[in-house]
């Protein structure tokens, strides 16, 4: 991978396997092998993912909706390597045209609250905490 130019597609499906899942949860530093992660892609309502020219996966999204008045952006996982390319606010967006006119959500990790905030979602707490509830006002198709 070039440090300078990272070329990806980003897929709204479920095509994702379980191990390799567990393997950009694992370059995140997010799962140490328990649980079957399976579970998790077939459980959420929406994933996106990335993948690079041969395929490899860079980043995944997941949220969860009821398709109406919540949309809840569960998480966003890109390898490090892969970072400050675009990956996680492609990411990001894929859910949000997914559900557009739908009210958005998320309870990241504060190490990505600032990620949140540059994609327009606000701090509904201002507290410091080791997560913390945003929202982002989803405008309607037009």
């Amino acid at each position: 991978m070039s440090i300078d130019t990272l070329n990806y597609t980003i897929h709204s499906d479920k095509n994702v396997t379980a191990a390799e899942l567990a393997d950009l949860f694992s370059a995140v530093g997010w799962y140490n092998g328990d649980g079957d992660l399976t579970y998790a892609i077939q459980g959420t309502t929406f994933l996106a993912h990335a993948r690079d020219e041969k395929g490899k996966l860079l980043g995944y999204v997941s949220a969860l909706s009821d398709g109406v008045f919540t949309t809840f952006v569960d998480m966003v996982l890109v390898r490090p390597e892969a970072q400050r390319h675009g990956i996680g606010r492609a990411l990001v967006k894929a859910v949000e045209t997914h559900f557009q006119g739908v009210p958005m959500y998320a309870m990241p990790f504060t190490d990505l609250h600032e990620f949140f905030l540059k994609l327009g979602y606000w701090d509904k707490t201002q507290k410091a905490r080791t997560m913390v509830p945003m929202s982002k006002r989803n405008p309607g198709r037009g």
